[in-house]
C-alpha cells in the first residue's frame, strides 16, 4: 500500500484549496507545485482606472504603465508555509508573500510597494 504525502508535502495552494485543488487546470496546478523556485516568462495586459488620479499614484509609486502584450518574469518562491510571487513587466518590479493561516490564503502587504511608498 502507497502511504500518501504529508499535507506538509504538498504546495501551499493545494494545502489550501483542499478537493478544490484537482479541478484547476494542470498548468495552474504545475505553476504553484514548484519546490524552491521557479520563473515564467510570458506576456500580459496592464489596466489602470480611467480616472486619471489612479494614473497619477499608480505612476508614482512605480506601477507599470498601461499596455497590452508586455514582456512579464514571474518568480515563484516556495518555501514551506509561503509562496512569494515577484511579477516583473518591464523594469516594474512588484513582490506579494501568500502565506496561508488555517483555511485563508492570506496575501501580505507587498514589501517592494510599501519600500517605495516611503
Amino acid at each position: 500500500m502507497v502511504t500518501p504525502p504529508s499535507a506538509r508535502d504538498q504546495p501551499l495552494y493545494q494545502r489550501t484549496l483542499d478537493d478544490a485543488w484537482h479541478r484547476l487546470s494542470p498548468q495552474i496546478r504545475q505553476l504553484h507545485s514548484i519546490d524552491g523556485e521557479s520563473t515564467f516568462v510570458g506576456a500580459c495586459s496592464v489596466e489602470r482606472g480611467g480616472h486619471p488620479l489612479a494614473w497619477l499614484i499608480a505612476g508614482s509609486i512605480g506601477l507599470p504603465a498601461a499596455g497590452a502584450n508586455q514582456e512579464i518574469h514571474v518568480t515563484l518562491i516556495q518555501h514551506d508555509a509561503q509562496e512569494r510571487w515577484i511579477r516583473q513587466v518591464g523594469k516594474h518590479r512588484l513582490g506579494i508573500e501568500n502565506v496561508r493561516l488555517g483555511n485563508y490564503m492570506v496575501h501580505i502587504k507587498p514589501a517592494d510597494l510599501a519600500e517605495q511608498l516611503k
